[in-house]
């Protein structure tokens, strides 16, 4: 697999944001579905896990591309979309997003790494080179259609130990968590991430040929930027975008303790093309390469199993988990969904034969064709369990009794019962066949002969997998008629009389009887009910993608089709300022706004996040946030005519900051300080971004800043040093 740059193949519908084709790839694509489809049914192997959910690339990418869109962007995503971010002494960078994009498979098979692309819309890159300010020259290049790729290793995790109020924030990818909000922070990692410049694109910068010094000082103060500010975002857990995503918990609650994933490894699978057309118009010099279906598998176990050994995953033996127009799907193993739940709980089903079959002991006794009636089969107590056994396309239950019974005139009575029922998946459909049998023989000798009377039973059940809403199972259980065949024999002197039409007759009488009583039991609406009602099944995945098309394949495993949907990827706007400065008493205190006088707000620390005051980045300003809006009073600089480098933080209005800009004394003035939030590094600047400064200082109840070298100030025992971090 080349690690250089691979640009789009064709052009992409502004609305759906999908790729599109011409007629004659979509026909390529139709007949490479339709082989791969069948493949999937027939060969996969989930080697040794209990579920795979498998989301091709072009999906993951379309999603982006939705969320980013232009067309289709919102006013309060606009931080979305905005890469604005100093790193001291590296450069600055102000730009904007456009919708980053995957390339899942790095190497030649599928692995633990993707390649994340930050694309820029446009924006700019500045640095200065010098060796203090006073003599720095500032560089400026243009970052118009840069796209920086990112190798993220998913399953790594080598995070710096942050602020611990941002250490109970990091979240890594969960067993049955498939947002998309979850998937982007997993694959855009900053923790896990290092810069790929080979497979980055660089348009715009100075001419290789002609200007090849340049362009080499470009490339190598850019490197050096964005790998520091990968250093800094390992402090917690943000995207390589810059920012933190919000993450909606939506765990299966609703599914077993015992069907709920525990355990989850993710890799990546490089699609195999089923013809020799689809490989050659999808090539690996065009996305989306392989048509977008290399996929991002989530490999998991569930009740807490262990996974296989070494969590190994051989590329060589299953076929293609997505396939053509199949973009994600869940195949969950024949162990979790046919033997742990449907056998299970279709146990009732033997339980309602053994039921059955108590009714014909006593209906071939007597005229009364109640239901229910108490238990005569055996001299034991009515079983309360009837389990199934595993066969090699599904499961059997087989129940058999005799007991022979001494009645007077040395008579003797003698009964069998023999239940054997039978439960088949249909391989490619979502259709289960079930079967019950039942033998009851009746046997009654004496010193003159002996009466038999039997009665056997066949009754057939299709039950379906019909639909699936929100993730919850509907099944149809609808039957046969019952097929009743009834046998008679007397062969003794005490029944000379009865004909053979007598004892056909009486069969009939007999089957008649039975069909009726039978006609009585509402099985198919009770059996239903254990299914739909008081066990209802809940695939995991249920609050990120619609299922449709349940299939069993030849093995017993169940395989749905999934959609992804569609959700905001939220953005934290909003954070909390919290002291950095170990060791030093007011370590871990929080910023709290209050009121001085009219119209300003000073800053002072408290203990707890709840009483600290929320704050926004709104153009480069230090916002107070209202309700979800930066439009408080913001941060600026006392006192403009003063030389100290520590200055008083003050918060003012907007309408206060424009009295200012005409106020003619300096010493009433204020001045504006340029905020830069990367991560939760905190910085901020009076002299336009020329340098850019990170401490602030703590003296009686005031806060305030720290321009320049500190050190003067370690010798004030009323001056406490100290750094801000953001928590988002």
């Amino acid at each position: 697999m080349t690690t250089q740059f691979v640009p789009a193949g064709w052009p992409i519908d502004p609305r759906s944001q999908r790729f599109i084709y011409d007629e004659a790839t979509k026909n390529i694509i139709n007949l490479e579905q339709e082989q791969a489809t069948a493949k999937r049914l027939q060969n996969n192997k989930l080697q040794g896990y209990d579920e795979v959910v498998a989301i091709s690339e072009e999906t993951l990418n379309t999603t982006l591309r939705l969320r980013y869109s232009h067309v289709l962007k919102k006013k309060k995503d606009l931080r979305l979309r905005e890469f604005n971010h100093v790193i001291p002494r590296f450069g600055v960078m102000k730009a904007k997003i456009t919708a980053p994009h995957l390339q899942l498979v790095v190497d030649k098979n599928g692995g633990q790494s993707v390649l994340f692309f930050v694309n820029f819309q446009s924006g700019t890159f500045e640095w200065w080179r010098g060796s203090d300010p006073s003599n720095f020259e500032k560089f400026v290049q243009k970052v118009d259609g840069w796209s920086v790729a990112l190798e993220v290793n998913f399953n790594k995790k080598d995070l710096a130990r942050p602020p611990s109020p941002v250490y109970k924030q990091i979240s890594t990818m969960t067993p049955g968590s498939y947002s998309v909000s979850q998937i982007l922070l997993t694959l855009s990692n900053a923790s896990v991430a290092s810069i790929n410049m080979e497979a980055s694109n660089f348009p715009n910068t100075p001419d290789l040929n002609r200007k090849r010094d340049m362009y080499d000082l470009v490339i190598a103060d850019f490197k050096r930027y964005f790998d520091q500010y990968l250093q800094w975002l390992k402090r917690g857990p943000y995207s390589v975008l810059g920012y933190t995503i919000q993450l909606n918990k939506t765990a299966d609650s609703q599914l077993p303790r015992e069907l709920q994933p525990t355990d989850v490894f993710l890799r990546t699978q490089i699609y195999t093309p089923c013809t020799e057309a689809f490989k050659n118009q999808f090539p690996n010099t065009k996305r989306p390469v392989r048509g977008g279906l290399d996929a991002l598998m989530f490999l998991q176990m569930t009740g807490n199993k262990s996974p296989p050994e070494e969590r190994y995953y051989d590329d060589r033996l299953p076929t293609n988990w997505v396939t053509g127009k199949v973009d994600c799907s869940l195949t969950m193993s024949k162990s979790v969904f046919w033997d742990s739940y449907l056998v299970d709980k279709f146990s009732v089903f033997n339980l309602q034969a053994l039921s059955i079959a108590n009714d014909i002991w006593w209906w071939i006794r007597s005229n009364d064709r109640s239901l229910n009636r108490p238990w005569q089969l055996t001299s034991k107590e009515r079983p309360t369990t009837a389990r199934w056994s595993p066969t090699a396309d599904g499961a059997s239950y087989v129940w058999r009794e005799p007991v022979v019974k001494e009645l007077p005139d040395r008579e003797f009575e003698s009964w069998t019962t023999l239940v054997g029922n039978n439960m088949e998946w249909k391989p490619g459909t979502d259709e289960i066949d079930i079967f019950m049998y039942i033998h009851s023989m009746r046997r009654i000798e004496h010193s003159r002969g002996f009466y038999h009377n039997s009665l056997e039973l066949r009754w057939r059940l299709k039950l379906r997998l019909n639909t699936i809403k929100d993730g919850k199972l509907e099944a149809i259980i609808t039957s046969d008629s019952p097929q009743v065949k009834s046998q008679q024999i007397h062969a003794d002197s005490k029944s000379w009389f009865i004909s053979d039409n007598d004892r056909r007759e009486l069969e009939s009488k007999t089957e008649e009887a039975v069909k009726a009583a039978l006609a009585k039991r509402e099985l198919t609406k009770d059996l239903s009910e254990i299914l739909n009602d008081k066990s209802k099944f809940v695939f995991p995945g249920a609050g990120e993608f619609a299922m449709r098309e349940p299939k069993f394949n030849a093995q017993g495993d169940l395989q749905l089709d999934l959609t992804l949907k569609s959700e905001d990827i939220i953005v934290d706007d909003t954070f909390h300022l919290i002291v950095n400065a170990k060791g030093s008493e007011p370590h871990e205190k929080w910023l709290k706004l209050e009121t001085r006088e009219e119209n300003t707000w000073r800053a002072v620390l408290v203990k707890d996040q709840a009483e600290g005051t929320e704050f926004q980045i709104s153009d480069g300003n230090l916002v107070m946030d209202i309700k979800g809006l930066p439009e408080g009073p913001r941060a600026g600089i006392s006192n403009i005519s003063s030389e100290s480098r520590q200055r008083l933080m003050v918060f003012n209005s907007e309408e206060e900051y424009e009295d200012f800009e005409k106020e003619q004394d300096d010493a009433k003035k204020r001045q504006k300080c340029e905020f830069s939030v990367t991560g939760s590094e905190v910085l901020f600047s009076r002299d336009n971004g020329k340098t850019w400064h990170r401490r602030f200082y703590l003296k009686g109840d005031m806060v305030g800043f720290t321009f320049g070298d500190p050190h003067p100030y370690y010798d004030d025992e009323d001056v406490k040093l100290f750094m801000l971090d953001a928590i988002y």
